[in-house]
């Protein structure tokens, strides 16, 4: 009975959730996240980058991963690390503090943010009052500096 119902939801994901989806990827998908992530990867390799706090797990994967520089937060893998050390704990829970409200965060707080913590650009979805670098129908690439 087990083994049917394993086969019956397969079949089902396979076929009606995931409906032309690939079995199997091979490199990140071509859309408007993974486009700002390549232009971010061109970008100097000491390059720090503010982007929302949830955006791993809300355009599937990650600034470390696909722009391949460092992140100011990355909620999910950052608040995991934070389980091993206290120091990486309360440091997690200051960012977090630090960026609470990011999506209405005004140019002026953003540009505090940026001196505090050495920050370069800024990856959006939205308009914000800071000089623009690099822009795609989604997102927004802001200089920080």
């Amino acid at each position: 009975v087990l083994l049917a119902a394993a086969v019956a939801r397969g079949v089902y994901v396979f076929r009606a959730e995931r409906a032309g989806s690939a079995i199997v990827r091979v490199g990140l998908p071509e859309d408007n996240w993974h486009d700002v992530m390549k232009w971010i990867a061109r970008t100097p390799p000491d390059t720090y980058v503010l982007a929302d706090p949830g955006h791993a797990w809300k355009y599937g994967t990650s600034v470390r991963v696909a722009g391949e520089r460092d992140v100011y937060l990355e909620e999910v893998k950052d608040l995991a690390l934070a389980l091993y050390s206290r120091e990486n704990a309360i440091e997690s829970l200051r960012r977090i503090r630090d960026v609470h409200g990011f999506e209405a965060m005004t140019p002026d707080r953003l540009r505090r943010l940026a001196a505090e913590y050495d920050l370069d650009y800024l990856v959006v979805d939205r308009d914000v009052d800071l000089p623009m670098t690099y822009r795609n129908t989604q997102f927004r690439v802001y200089s920080l500096r």
